[in-house]
């Protein structure tokens, strides 16, 4: 399985202006790796994913529907269905650029933190880079977990060093 996604850059005054986060919906489900905490739009654009037991939603988030997110949740790791995804983000213009870098990563792949620099022509960007993988707020769909050291090691991870192994030896079985 090989999720798709579309990619949309929104600024938090854009938010702001459309609403969108006020018309947000979340829950959780169980996935692949552990509980998952989804955020999605009235539009089915998702805005986050988290992996973890807990999570400190966005006190903007009015509604909680944790049978919707195992609906998402579901198609996002079925082996059957590849349908693409429409995904909100808010960051800084670099950011956004590393993001949509990260969803060129083929799957069952990795590439590391300077060779992923250099793909952005930002050779000497490789802290700010890590920084911005760091930030990313829609783990899976936005696959930061591919991006590994230049010695070979997983460096960190925001939901942990087994869950991102985890990943991508399943990915690795599912290509």
């Amino acid at each position: 399985m090989i999720p798709l996604a579309t990619y949309t850059a929104i600024s938090p005054a854009q938010i702001a202006e459309k609403n969108s986060v006020d018309a947000a919906s979340y829950g959780c489900a169980n996935s692949p790796f552990g509980m998952v905490w989804l955020a999605w739009t009235s539009e089915d654009f998702i805005c986050e994913m988290f992996f973890g037991e807990n999570w400190e939603s966005n006190p903007t988030y009015k509604t909680r529907n944790d049978v919707m997110a195992q609906k998402f949740i579901k198609q996002i790791f079925s082996q059957s269905e590849n349908k693409p995804w429409n995904l909100q983000v808010s960051g800084t213009s670099f950011q956004c650029d590393v993001w949509r870098a990260l969803l060129q990563i083929p799957y069952g792949s990795t590439i590391t933190y300077s060779e992923l620099a250099k793909k952005l022509g930002r050779p000497k960007a490789v802290r700010a880079l890590g920084n911005a993988v760091g930030a990313n707020t829609i783990g899976w769909l936005i696959p930061c977990h591919r991006v590994i050291r230049s010695d070979g090691s997983l460096g960190g991870y925001r939901w942990g060093m087994a869950r991102k192994q985890a990943m991508l030896s399943w990915e690795k079985n599912t290509v």
